[in-house]
């Protein structure tokens, strides 16, 4: 039987992971920027892209399943791109082959864009939180004092007097 559907599914899914990289690029311009609504629209989005990701993991599994099972290799449970194309005719083959090199190049793509996105979050959170250092007063002591008279804690001796 055919590979047909499984070359289909594949090349959907190559198509999501094109676009997923499209916007983790889109995100690394919107981190740069620091426009937060624009960045909460684009993870939105992004979502949306991997919910349909898994939908076609999930029809690429069920593709392969049935391709193997036409194939009379009834022994696999999660089947993989290699499993598959060990049973395609050549042209097949070669199909697969392809199509699985491109899946590889989009993917490491986006694990290095999204990569850089983090460093770039990372940085983003260290430069509001430095702000907020310079911009939060630093208490000396958390008591009272006499204008000119300093505090020394003894010790063994109470902060507190305890005769009442």
């Amino acid at each position: 039987m055919s590979a047909e559907p499984l070359i289909r599914t594949l090349g959907k899914m190559l198509l999501l992971h094109k676009s997923l990289n499209q916007l983790a690029k889109q995100k690394t311009d919107i981190l740069k920027s620091g426009d937060t609504v624009a960045l909460n629209n684009l993870l939105k989005e992004e979502k949306k892209h991997i919910q349909a990701l898994q939908k076609v993991e999930t029809e690429r599994q069920q593709v392969s399943i049935a391709f193997l099972a036409r194939k009379h290799a009834n022994d696999f449970t999660n089947p993989t791109i290699v499993d598959c194309i060990n049973f395609a005719n050549t042209a097949e083959k070669i199909k697969l082959t392809q199509i699985k090199s491109e899946l590889q190049q989009q993917i490491q793509i986006l694990s290095n864009q999204n990569e850089l996105n983090q460093q770039l979050l990372k940085q983003s959170l260290q430069f509001v939180n430095l702000s907020l250092d310079i911009l939060k007063p630093e208490i000396d002591t958390y008591n009272y004092e006499r204008p000119g008279q300093s505090f020394q804690y003894e010790e063994g001796r109470s902060i507190f007097n305890s005769k009442a």
